[in-house]
């Protein structure tokens, strides 16, 4: 199996297991932010829907009929995805186009690296390709412990 392979397969799990937590949130919690500062489940799902397209970016890649315009649609179409179904939606949607990118990458490439102005630093490849992993953990931990906050002490597998 190639890293690249691997990588997909685990994202596709981690993101799965985000959004396996997020369904199980009552609707009435979905927009509650912890000590009012922190982000709501809404929020990390409707980031994660787009997380795919965002690591494409990141990648260099080229998204067909993608600019600038289209970008700022799309925030205002997150806005509009009231539901974790609705934004898994299009994280289904979305990530096809990244695992085609990711599984084409060259072995040669993945040490190679690139400067992102978002994080003010070079990465290589290989961290780049794992970003729809790591974001979706990162969310799936913030998920539970906001479910952890208002008493859902449930383990979800």
């Amino acid at each position: 199996m190639r890293v690249q392979d691997y990588i997909v397969d685990t994202a596709r799990k981690a993101a799965e297991m985000a959004f396996l937590y997020a369904e199980k949130v009552p609707a009435d919690k979905l927009d509650w932010n912890p000590l009012d500062t922190g982000q709501s489940v809404i929020r990390m799902c409707r980031e994660l829907a787009v997380t795919p397209i965002w690591a494409i970016m990141g990648l260099g890649g080229n998204i067909e009929g993608w600019s600038e315009d289209q970008a700022a649609a799309m925030h205002q179409e997150m806005a509009d995805w009231a539901t974790v179904a609705q934004c898994k939606a299009e994280f289904e949607k979305n990530f096809p186009k990244w695992e085609a990118v990711a599984r084409a990458m060259p072995d040669e490439k993945l040490p190679q690296k690139k400067w992102l102005e978002v994080t003010k630093r070079e990465h290589t490849y290989l961290e780049l390709l794992d970003y729809v992993q790591w974001n979706s953990t990162y969310h799936l931990g913030q998920i539970a412990y906001i479910q952890t906050l208002y008493g859902d002490k449930e383990t979800y597998f």
